[in-house]
């Protein structure tokens, strides 16, 4: 029950939302602002892309990385497209544009970008790992395993990738495979908000609520915690039956009201469990 009401929410990424949906697992390596707003600007191009007349690679790279720069995502990802075509055994363009499509929540097409450009270079770490983040995004998460498995064969000590096998392996229900990655993570990086975060929910959905505890508030005490963290606890000591704790610990991010509705999911979770 836990893990199927918490499931939906994965999909937002990087961005964080209220009540229950800020509780959850995190990818790192997320692009650009988030799936959620970019995708309000699918299909608005920006003066400078309309009247762009130049026909050089390297032109459109420059061109695409301003507008990536200013969160002109839509534009960005139009002129990425354009050079790929003109560079088509140059990854580069590819896997610019696959991320331009996954923040702008357009995740099927990242996916055909990504695999375009691991098509000319299948080295690509960062292009498997973008591969892995839009599968997760598309609810194939066993196809994004492979992706991060073959990502770790490229590079043993990749955090995205490591975290992100650890990220499909929780959402398949194998937790205690996923915990192992998320501990190899933080064996390579011990500070690392993400992994401890996603760790100490894995351990949740493993009904290891005591651990999971322990390993939240380590991540929401670290700089660089956000809502997500913090809630996760607060999801943490409700399932424990801390009730007071859950409760002053989701205020620091929720309105009373959501607090209390929370707490009231926490109550029905544990007796269902």
């Amino acid at each position: 029950m836990l893990r199927s009401a918490f499931r939906r929410f994965f999909p937002s990424g990087c961005a964080g939302m209220v009540g229950l949906a800020t509780v959850g697992l995190m990818l790192v390596g997320c692009v650009g602002g988030g799936s959620g707003r970019g995708e309000e600007n699918v299909g608005r191009r920006s003066a400078a892309v309309e009247e762009f007349d130049g026909d050089s690679y390297a032109a459109m790279m420059r061109v695409a990385g301003v507008a990536r720069r200013r969160e002109d995502y839509a534009s960005a990802a139009v002129l990425y497209d354009r050079a790929r075509r003109l560079e088509t055994r140059n990854p580069e363009a590819g896997l610019a544009l696959g991320d331009m499509l996954w923040t702008l929540g357009r995740y099927r097409s990242a996916v055909e970008a990504y695999r375009g450009a691991l098509a000319i270079d299948s080295q690509r770490v960062e292009g498997l790992c973008g591969l892995g983040r839009s599968l997760i995004a598309l609810e194939q998460a066993d196809s994004a395993v492979s992706a991060y498995r073959t990502a770790l064969e490229r590079n043993p000590e990749s955090r995205c990738a490591l975290n992100g096998l650890g990220v499909a392996e929780d959402l398949v229900g194998r937790h205690e495979e996923a915990q192992k990655w998320y501990r190899t993570t933080l064996a390579l990086a011990p500070d690392d908000v993400t992994a401890q975060g996603n760790l100490g929910y894995s351990l949740i959905l493993s009904g290891r609520y005591e651990e999971a505890i322990m390993a939240l508030e380590a991540a929401s005490g670290r700089p660089g915690a956000i809502a997500r963290d913090r809630q996760n606890l607060a999801l943490a000591y409700g399932l424990s039956g801390r009730e007071a704790d859950a409760r002053r610990v989701a205020r620091l991010d929720l309105e009373d009201v959501v607090v209390e509705e929370n707490l009231a999911f926490y109550r029905q979770a544990k007796r269902e469990r």
